[in-house]
């Protein structure tokens, strides 16, 4: 299922490659947010809540395939946590794959982004193990695949700029055994600021024209009838 969802997203970002738009109107940002996990090692049966930072840079074609939007992003995160025997630090460098659906409503300075997502990582955990006699140390790493959703709102400043707030939620952050443990990371969630810049096509508001009168409130061209007078 991985393997298949991974093929379709990477077809669609070739498709929109392919086509001549997708340099048209499109955004780079930058992101930070504050990440939390669910941390579980089953032989020792530890449990314990990871926190910390996740870094994004994005690039976003926005409408690259109809209405939808294409994205490539380049991160890395680092949660660390304890239970009552282990001290656990997750890190990953990871790329996604982002399938998405940016719309406005009201007020028009407002942008809603919903995005599906697809996750290539290289994770690596570190577990610092308290015994009776004394503290060992093992180190265990994976590379991963998995989905995630995110849902975001924007606040758009002048011609180019935006601000936004997102969430994003990945089931599955780490799962692999060595040295008799097996450690498990899930319940990925982060909470992002971002800031970001729109280049190409059209600003987010129309420039006045002449006397100062926006073009979009021109009576004369919203219903296409003038006095030739």
């Amino acid at each position: 299922m991985h393997r298949t969802l991974t093929a379709v997203l990477l077809l669609l970002v070739l498709l929109g490659l392919g086509n001549s738009k997708i340099w048209a109107i499109s955004e780079i940002s930058g992101s930070e947010g504050a990440m939390t996990a669910d941390y579980a090692e089953e032989a020792d049966s530890q449990s314990a809540q990871l926190s910390g930072n996740n870094r994004v840079l994005a690039y976003r074609s926005t409408k690259a395939i109809s209405f939808l939007d294409l994205g490539l992003e380049w991160g890395t995160f680092a949660i660390e946590g304890k239970s009552t025997s282990q001290e656990a630090e997750l890190s990953s460098d990871y790329v996604n794959l982002i399938l998405g659906f940016s719309f406005r409503l009201f007020p028009s300075w407002l942008e809603y982004t919903l995005d599906l997502g697809y996750r290539l990582g290289v994770d690596r955990i570190k577990l610092d193990r308290t015994t009776t006699s004394g503290v060992n140390r093992h180190k265990i790493g994976g590379l991963s695949e998995e989905p995630f959703g995110r849902f975001g709102v924007r606040v758009l400043l002048g011609e180019n700029l935006f601000v936004g707030l997102s969430t994003e939620q990945q089931q599955q952050l780490f799962s692999e055994s060595k040295d008799g443990l097996s450690p498990e990371v899930t319940a990925g969630n982060t909470t992002f600021l971002t800031l970001g810049y729109r280049f190409g096509g059209q600003g987010y508001w129309r420039a006045p024209i002449k006397s100062g009168k926006s073009r979009s409130l021109d009576p004369c061209l919203l219903h296409r009838v003038c006095d030739p007078s």
